[in-house]
């Protein structure tokens, strides 16, 4: 853990795009991945301050930031990890399933590998992406209706109606490029297209956070 995190900024892991070689990868996914928590940071935004109403910056920073690191460093470690032992001790040929069949059969290979079995491990899973993109949906359509909602109060909830519109949106994206047969390039040179008009919008609710909680303070000494 030690040498990722040392290399991840003295050997340019977290800022390479690799424009001088341009073998594919620091385009496809280091810039991808800067844009998907970009846009993703405009949508928790919301869901971050609804839920931790009565908490301090503090607490709600620690909390985010160790609770989320911890969960993405354990669902990618373990995966990643397994896969890379399956392929090392020839139990199961990834890179060959990678080449011939794709990426969701290499996926499949993997969690068949499961040490309490193939079904638990498949259905393992897909439970966690059925969570996953619940949570997911449930937030980024309540962010998308409270700032497409007019005079909304702090304690009130959007239409629920509203609320289901942009989750039937929010669907049919994803679920058009995929039955179009444009993969995952097409997702991420989307993401990569909407995250910077994003990046701008987050930038400045961060100058717009740090200002009111100033004039929230001196509100407070004053009282």
């Amino acid at each position: 853990m030690g040498a990722y995190i040392i290399m991840l900024f003295s050997a340019g892991m977290a800022l390479s795009a690799d424009a001088v070689f341009g073998r594919g990868f620091g385009q496809g996914w280091t810039v991808f991945f800067y844009c998907y928590a970009w846009g993703f940071m405009a949508m928790t935004a919301v869901v971050i301050v609804k839920v931790s109403y009565g908490r301090t910056f503090r607490e709600m920073i620690l909390g985010n930031t160790l609770a989320i690191s911890a969960g993405l460093w354990v669902l990618f470690g373990i995966n990643s990890s397994n896969g890379m032992a399956l392929q090392l001790k020839g139990k199961v040929d990834i890179v060959s399933i990678l080449q011939n069949q794709g990426q969701h059969e290499a996926i499949i290979a993997i969690l068949k590998e499961s040490v309490l079995g193939p079904t638990f491990g498949v259905l393992a899973f897909a439970i966690m992406m059925i969570f996953f993109v619940s949570t997911t949906m449930d937030a980024a359509s309540l962010a998308l209706a409270e700032a497409s909602t007019k005079k909304l109060n702090l304690n009130e909830e959007p239409n629920p109606i509203l609320r289901l519109i942009w989750c039937i949106v929010l669907t049919l994206v994803p679920l058009t490029l995929t039955f179009l047969g444009t993969g995952l390039d097409s997702l991420q040179s989307l993401c990569n297209l909407i995250g910077w008009p994003i990046m701008i919008i987050g930038i400045i609710v961060l100058f717009k956070t740090v200002r009111q909680a100033k004039i929230d303070r001196i509100d407070k000494d004053v009282d």
